[in-house]
């Protein structure tokens, strides 16, 4: 080979090459599993026990909400008996429903009885009554008594119970956090609370 006159240059590539990054695709989310939600009264709802005339927030009864694969908001709910509705209206003044939102504050909504001894609760919004995933969510069922004057019955001994209705798709709403999946009454049976006795005064 013949030697390179003195003074020539050896040329240099333009540019260096770059790296070529590929990305490796990820798999698509799992698709959300609608949730499930079913009620039952809660271990502690209490047992008989003896109010008198115009006691205020009485715990009739008290149920609890459970849920699977997501939290659920509720909607709506109806209260009732099935016992007199007489004894009931004439002595019952308020519903009281007490639970926690989302956010864990105590909540209370007061409701007043219809002619058949129903009383509907409706929520939205932050006041939506929360079952969080795979847990549960217990509602208080209370009542505020008449008085004498309100026109409360004046038998000794009245007994009634306050109740979750069941049974009928208008009767309960609730719905799934992240799939929207719709709970309604259909399939839920009565929850039955435990009679009360009411009488004129605090018997001793």
């Amino acid at each position: 080979l013949s030697k390179l006159k003195s003074g020539a240059q050896i040329l240099e590539p333009a540019s260096t090459p770059s790296s070529i990054s590929i990305s490796t695709p990820k798999p698509s989310s799992t698709p959300a599993v609608p949730g499930t939600l079913s009620v039952s009264k809660a271990p502690d709802s209490p047992s008989s026990r003896a109010f008198y005339w115009g006691r205020q927030d009485a715990n009739f009864t008290k149920v609890r909400f459970i849920s699977t694969n997501e939290g659920f908001f509720i909607e709506r709910l109806t209260i009732g008996t099935d016992d007199s509705v007489s004894d009931f209206n004439s002595n019952v003044n308020n519903v009281k429903l007490v639970y926690r939102n989302k956010s864990g504050q105590t909540m209370t909504t007061i409701g007043s009885s219809d002619s058949q001894g129903n009383t509907s609760f409706g929520f939205s919004g932050d006041i939506r009554p929360y079952v969080p995933k795979d847990s549960t969510l217990d509602i208080s069922i209370n009542a505020d008594l008449k008085t004498k004057a309100q026109g409360a019955t004046p038998t000794q001994g009245i007994q009634f119970s306050a109740n979750l209705i069941g049974g009928n798709t208008n009767l309960l709403r609730a719905v799934g956090e992240n799939t929207g999946t719709i709970i309604d009454a259909t399939g839920i049976n009565n929850i039955l609370g435990t009679n009360h006795i009411v009488y004129r005064s605090f018997p001793e």
